[in-house]
């Protein structure tokens, strides 16, 4: 199976300059407020989309599993410009690296995406190139296109482009077909879950069986526990539940009564049954946390690739490392890799502290986005931040996690000041 090693854009959305980011097995993105961070932690599902469920002539979607990437096309370039942006990813697949790059244009004329270059290189070395025809085709619904494969015109077996994957005829559609799979492989459908969480109360009728998606407000979480519970194994409850009654001091279980299921806490050492839609928005927000992690990690899962933003949210501060080590163990025991978009002090201290312990320092990286404060930096300003063997970062940007010791010192003058 294909290992993802980076992605690669150039004019697209805030980031001006190419900039190439690499993925380490756990992800950790930081960054002040409007730095570019969902930009960039929504970018593997954008181009996840495009690989598996590419539309004709249609590069990408505004909208991919129901998360909008922009307002309208003419949004998705840099400073709204009429030059193409560029997409590209890398994988490491048996031994060989390989590349792709894709320079598409928003045409202004007839308001859509064009797809009008794509190249594919095998070790450093291009092995196709696929061009549109002339400029005159970027009016057309279905552009003309020339195809160069090792330094051979292959142009009638090329037959067009769903989403960012090329289609081919004959000899070429076999000669392609080991590279292209590995694109797909290396970024299968992803797990994404999203900051705003939907508020879990029962779930009325019998579940959908086979659900794939936590959803990206969580919304499916109660279907996909009581599908797992009512015709399964109901390991996915079990796992659950051990993990709320170590991070939350609280078990869980679904009870099911004629068309209603509903989840119940029950609280340690009480003899207390909660519905969950009668406690705080804490256990509500950190349900569907937990059921992504548990599910990422069963044979039914196809995402193995988990992107979550601010996971912390309405939680305690003391649970923020439990979080941190939830994503951990996952990252651990799937394939995939898994991206944290966080404002969370806690979570960097504990995978610091778990660095220290023993954990391979560059199991986990952190991509500081608007990092120097400039508008326009080499690498689109996000730096990448390492660990030695003690969770020492290798950098770390001004004014980040430093508001409480601002706030201390600020106590302490004004109480020299009396």
């Amino acid at each position: 199976m294909a290992k993802l090693i980076s992605f690669t854009v150039e004019r697209y959305r805030n980031f001006r300059l190419r900039s190439r980011f690499e993925i380490a097995p756990l992800t950790i993105l930081i960054g002040r407020n409007g730095s570019g961070k969902s930009v960039l932690s929504r970018l593997p599902m954008l181009l996840s989309d495009s690989l598996h469920n590419g539309e004709r002539d249609q590069p990408i979607k505004l909208v991919t599993w129901g998360v909008r990437h922009a307002i309208e096309y003419s949004d998705i370039p840099h400073m709204k410009t009429s030059r193409p942006f560029e997409l590209g990813m890398e994988v490491q697949d048996g031994g060989k690296t390989r590349e792709f790059f894709a320079k598409i244009r928003y045409v202004k004329e007839n308001d859509r995406l064009v797809l009008e270059s794509y190249s594919v290189t095998e070790n450093g070395d291009q092995i196709l190139q696929v061009l549109i025809s002339d400029d005159d085709q970027l009016l057309k619904q279905r552009p003309t296109y020339k195809c160069v494969y090792r330094g051979a015109d292959r142009t009638g077996e090329f037959s067009g482009f769903f989403g960012l994957m090329p289609a081919f005829t004959g000899n070429l559609n076999q000669e392609m077909k080991e590279v292209l799979e590995g694109f797909k492989s290396a970024l299968p459908p992803v797990s994404y879950l999203g900051p705003f969480r939907t508020e879990i109360g029962h779930f009325i009728g019998s579940p959908r069986p086979d659900l794939e998606q936590i959803g990206v407000r969580g919304e499916n979480t109660v279907e996909i526990i009581c599908d797992d519970t009512l015709r399964s194994s109901g390991d996915l409850l079990r796992s659950v539940s051990d993990w709320f009654e170590q991070a939350m001091s609280h078990k869980i279980s679904v009870t099911k009564s004629g068309d209603y299921a509903r989840i119940s806490l029950h609280p340690l050492e009480k003899e207390l049954v909660i519905a969950l839609s009668e406690t705080g928005a804490g256990f509500s927000q950190v349900l569907p946390i937990a059921v992504q992690n548990f599910f990422a990690r069963s044979d039914r899962a196809t995402s193995k690739t988990l992107i979550v933003e601010q996971p912390e949210l309405h939680l305690h501060p003391a649970v923020h490392g439990e979080i941190a080590d939830l994503y951990l163990s996952t990252a651990k025991e799937t394939s995939g890799a898994t991206i944290i978009e966080t404002h969370s002090e806690e979570i960097i201290m504990r995978l610091r502290r778990r660095i220290a312990e023993g954990l391979e320092s560059d199991f986990v990286q952190i991509l500081s986005v608007g990092h120097s404060g400039s508008t326009d930096s080499p690498n689109g300003d996000v730096q990448k931040i390492l660990f030695d063997s003690k969770g020492n970062p290798s950098d770390w940007p001004d004014g980040v996690f430093e508001e409480s010791f601002r706030e201390l010192a600020e106590i302490r003058a004004a109480a020299r000041r009396q």
